[in-house]
């Protein structure tokens, strides 16, 4: 499924004010913001108007935001999937995760609606094969590989809900925090925590 989704898949042209990387440098920078509560309440509804999750709203409005920028209509994002789709695997300490690359279609200038429905049901398909390790997949497609690259997509979107980035142990509690950050494996990174 995912050699036939990723073939030809091409890279995403960001335009930048310096040329691409060229060595693994992995400088970065983080400009963390906040929506108001009015935005966030209105995204909710009309993701739910929608028949979509608020994660795909935001990788939509993403998609076409990219799309708009780089005048490409395929979109080639990477996201992170916990991996945990058995359960003999719940139990199991550690970070089990994977990466997969959606590979949203713009064409033929849809509304916002219809790249909302794309971008749900290239999720659902998706996360069906999630299975599939990221660096077997690569082994599989044989992209083109530069040194400071990512090899499938440029671009990442992380979506975390409240209560699933929150670990509890008896007598302490752990909560992720985003700390500003200096370097970056991709050319862009949007993280997005729902925190209600």
């Amino acid at each position: 499924w995912w050699t036939d989704r990723l073939r030809e898949l091409p890279p995403l042209e960001l335009p930048t004010d310096s040329p691409s990387r060229r060595a693994a440098d992995y400088a970065g920078d983080s400009v963390p913001f906040v929506l108001p509560a009015a935005l966030s309440q209105q995204l909710r509804a009309f993701s739910r108007d929608a028949g979509a999750t608020v994660s795909s709203t935001l990788l939509a409005a993403f998609s076409v935001l990219l799309s708009r920028f780089t005048g490409q209509a395929d979109v080639p994002i990477g996201t992170s999937v916990a991996a945990r789709t058995r359960s003999e695997l719940e139990a199991v300490v550690g970070l089990l995760a994977n990466v997969i690359v959606m590979r949203v279609d713009l064409s033929g200038r849809p509304t916002f609606r219809e790249a909302v429905a794309r971008v749900q049901q290239l999720g659902a398909e998706s996360f069906e094969h999630q299975d599939v390790p990221f660096d077997l997949l690569v082994k599989s497609l044989r992209p083109e590989r530069t040194i400071g690259v990512n090899p499938l997509f440029q671009v990442l979107f992380l979506f975390l809900q409240e209560g699933l980035d929150a670990l509890s142990v008896p007598g302490l509690s752990f909560r992720e925090r985003q700390l500003p950050s200096v370097t970056s494996k991709y050319y862009l990174s949007l993280h997005v925590t729902d925190d209600g």
